[in-house]
């Protein structure tokens, strides 16, 4: 990993060692098979990644370390009116009727100034929401009741799934109720009762369990809480529930189901991946064929070709076509160019080329099963976004139909043509 270069000193004796490591641009070595990537590893190659990059550091700042996680936190002077403006706006959801009334008294002044001290409270009370439910959706992420890209932080050190999710959710929000607040209070009301009830009731089963010191006293409190944001959740939702109310009783059991069912899906899917720690694999030694899918004789065909004698002894290249002397036109290319390389011809009268195909390494892979099967699947990279749409149609379709079969590998050799 590293070379060693001897340095004369200017006086007579004096030696030194330059160490030169490969790749010190990107990584920091740590220790003998530990790097740790330097901002650079992940810098932009393309123009397009370029332009984004600068249009991120401009809109978000600079990319952040983890170990900066400590030391990004808010002064008191802003974490203080974010995180307690919660209970400030519940008074920011004034009725239209009460702006008419002020409008009537005379106090048209007073009624645009209230209207924009009402617009920061509501900022700051939305910031509340951008700031915890992240948070809140990666312990969801970690414990599995959540997709796990939610408990993954950004360039930031921001959970950005979770910023992306609730941002989604609040424009779905707005646009169904028109930004109306006398629609939207009834929804912010239910909410916010029902978080209150279930944390108060899971400080009671706290208690309850716990039984320290002074617990019937925090049981009883508790207790109490829970039961009066309960008869207040109860009588917002008996008194809103056509303006709104009933979608939090539709979407709370909602995303509970799908909840439980990310958790028994990862659930299962960790027993089936689960490795014993006492359990030592062997080298296992499986004969190994190597076919290589052509449609016609190009650069990405040679170039699988050239990886598959590298994997492999056995190396065929399988040609489906819709014409027998196209076929041997194609066979007599591959004998010239690729000598050794035997070429199987599956000649389609009913003009199917990827059923065909698979069929062949189904009947062929049956002869004998104790080989592996490793299919090399030619792909052009396309050089622009519209051109996706015009190559690769059949490499795709042999990949769905041979994914998770047992006894086959499938590979992609992608090949970008030179400009």
């Amino acid at each position: 990993m590293a070379e060693l270069q001897a340095l004369r000193g200017r006086k007579p004796g004096d030696r030194r060692i330059l160490i030169e490591r490969p790749h010190a641009r990107y990584f920091r070595y740590l220790a003998p098979g530990v790097l740790e990537a330097k901002l650079e590893a992940q810098a932009p190659r393309t123009a397009y990644q370029r332009h984004m990059a600068r249009l991120r550091a401009i809109l978000f700042g600079k990319p952040l370390p983890s170990e900066a996680d400590l030391t990004e936190r808010l002064p008191k002077w802003k974490a203080l009116p974010i995180f307690a403006s919660d209970v400030m706006s519940s008074v920011a959801y004034a009725s239209g009727a009460s702006m008419l009334i002020l409008l009537g008294a005379g106090t048209e002044a007073f009624k645009y100034l209230l209207q924009l001290f009402t617009t920061g409270i509501l900022v700051l009370a939305a910031q509340t929401s951008f700031a915890d439910f992240p948070r809140l959706s990666s312990f969801l992420a970690r414990d599995g009741f959540f997709p796990r890209q939610f408990a993954l932080r950004g360039e930031r050190l921001a959970f950005n799934s979770g910023i992306v999710a609730l941002a989604a959710a609040s424009i779905l929000l707005v646009a169904v109720f028109n930004g109306s607040v006398e629609g939207l209070i009834g929804l912010y009301a239910v909410g916010v009762f029902t978080s209150f009830t279930l944390s108060q009731a899971g400080m009671v089963r706290h208690g309850w369990r716990n039984r320290g010191p002074g617990w019937q006293r925090g049981v009883l409190v508790s207790g109490i809480g829970s039961a009066t944001t309960l008869a207040v959740a109860l009588v917002v939702i008996a008194s809103k529930f056509e303006q709104g109310a009933w979608i939090v009783l539709v979407v709370i059991p909602i995303l509970v189901a799908v909840m439980l069912l990310i958790r028994h899906e990862y659930d299962e899917e960790g027993r089936g991946l689960e490795v014993q720690p006492d359990v030592v694999f062997g080298a296992r030694m499986r004969r190994q064929r190597v076919v290589v899918a052509a449609q016609t004789m190009s650069r990405a065909v040679v170039r699988a070709v050239r990886l598959a004698q590298t994997m492999g002894e056995e190396v065929q290249i399988v040609h489906v076509t819709l014409d027998r002397s196209e076929g041997e036109r194609f066979r007599e290319r591959v004998d010239k160019q690729l000598p050794g390389v035997r070429v199987v011809l599956v000649e389609s009268p009913y003009r199917a080329l990827v059923r065909p195909f698979v069929r062949y390494l189904e009947v062929s892979q049956a002869e004998d099963p104790e080989r592996v099967t490793i299919v090399l699947l030619p792909e052009h990279l396309p050089r622009h976004w519209w051109d996706r749409v015009l190559y690769n149609q059949n490499v795709h379709r042999i990949r769905s139909a041979l994914m998770g079969r047992r006894d086959f590998v499938i590979l992609d050799c992608p090949y970008l043509r030179e400009a």
